[in-house]
């Protein structure tokens, strides 16, 4: 059986106050032109359909299409369960004859349990889930380990020997070897799962963290976010996992991207005429300036270029300390010189020093 990976799609997501809404429909339409180059069987979304538990309507009628497109016209069979950042109840609104077009969606853990099973393989759909929910199946369970432990030996009574076994999750995985003493890992309050606990299964698709590269595993992979959802994301490879279960193989396909998210440092000027930037004149940039100086209306200007400028950082000012002794000492006009070059790391034009000398002459003449 050969398949795609996919999670963390963030349906109606902003970034600064920018929709993506466009970007998201062209991102999911990438990876049906990627399902049907490589025909594969299903496709597999490893929770956080939406970026918020009430999605805006436009968020909603646009997922609403896509997954029409991919399982309607496509005829292409969906795995798929919720995330942190959906609504359990939303999303479960419509199951009952999702499944009677080979669209799986589970956002419920009991569920879990029951495997889908779609030619040789069994696919295992966990929700986001929490000590809380487990402790509703499995009442005497007191960690968060221990409950899953216990999920996964109730999953290992319905394996079939001659299938194999896919586990969909949503949480953090961590590759901490059996030892002694455990070590404890939490991440956002929530405690990690051990790689270990998961051994049973022939692959685990995961989302939740949206690097591809969160995890490097054998059998135990994050396919990552498909578009870049941070100004640092944007220097990973964006894509989705096609994972084949008879040739035991998996290949990340990176997914095209007309719009990308990009951190660039340079000088104010060079931003503004270097034409090595015209090819990001329309990605959603964050631009650092290695200039020291002060600059006027530098948002505006560099908007000029960049429409969809995001942040500007600068770099640090050296920090100066001039005591009024050491002032009075020194002839006022040395003083600023030797304050705007330490400052700066750059010698007064000569104009600046004559503005500057006139300045001092006109206040010490007042003084006077």
């Amino acid at each position: 059986m050969r398949f795609l990976h996919t999670a963390d799609w963030h349906i109606g997501k902003k970034i600064y106050g920018y929709d993506l809404l466009n970007e998201q429909k062209e991102m999911v339409e990438n990876i049906i032109t990627m399902a049907k180059e490589h025909q594969v069987d299903a496709l597999v979304i490893a929770g956080d359909l939406y970026d918020r538990s009430v999605p805006s309507s436009e968020s909603v009628a646009l997922l609403n299409s896509l997954l029409f497109k991919i399982n309607m016209e496509e005829k292409l069979p969906i795995l798929a369960i919720s995330g942190n950042h959906d609504s359990r109840t939303r999303l479960n609104t419509g199951t009952p004859w999702f499944t009677l077009n080979d669209f799986f969606l589970n956002t419920e853990l009991s569920k879990s349990l029951e495997p889908i099973e779609i030619k040789n393989v069994q696919f295992y759909l966990l929700p986001y889930f929490d000590l809380f929910d487990l402790q509703q199946l499995f009442p005497e369970v007191k960690t968060l380990q221990e409950g899953f432990d216990q999920l996964i030996l109730e999953m290992k009574k319905t394996f079939h020997p001659e299938k194999k076994q896919v586990l969909v999750g949503h949480f953090f995985a961590v590759g901490a070897k059996k030892s002694e003493s455990e070590i404890k890992v939490e991440v956002g309050g929530l405690q990690a799962i051990s790689t270990d606990q998961l051994e049973a299964f022939s692959y685990v698709l995961l989302g939740h963290l949206h690097s591809k590269d969160a995890l490097h595993h054998d059998k135990i992979a994050y396919s990552g976010s498909p578009f870049p959802y941070s100004l640092p994301e944007g220097a990973e490879k964006k894509g989705v996992y096609l994972v084949d279960t008879k040739e035991n193989t998996r290949q990340f396909l990176p997914l095209p991207l007309k719009k990308n998210l990009r951190q660039l440092t340079d000088t104010f000027e060079n931003f503004l005429q270097d034409e090595k930037y015209q090819p990001y004149e329309n990605d959603y940039v964050g631009l650092h300036l290695a200039d020291k100086k002060p600059i006027l209306n530098v948002m505006s200007r560099l908007k000029e270029r960049f429409p969809y400028l995001l942040e500007i950082t600068r770099e640090k000012m050296t920090q100066v300390t001039f005591t009024k002794k050491e002032s009075l000492k020194e002839d006022p006009l040395k003083v600023f010189t030797d304050f705007y070059q330490e400052v700066t790391e750059e010698n007064l034009t000569k104009t600046q020093e004559e503005i500057l000398a006139h300045s001092l002459a006109h206040i010490l003449k007042e003084e006077d």
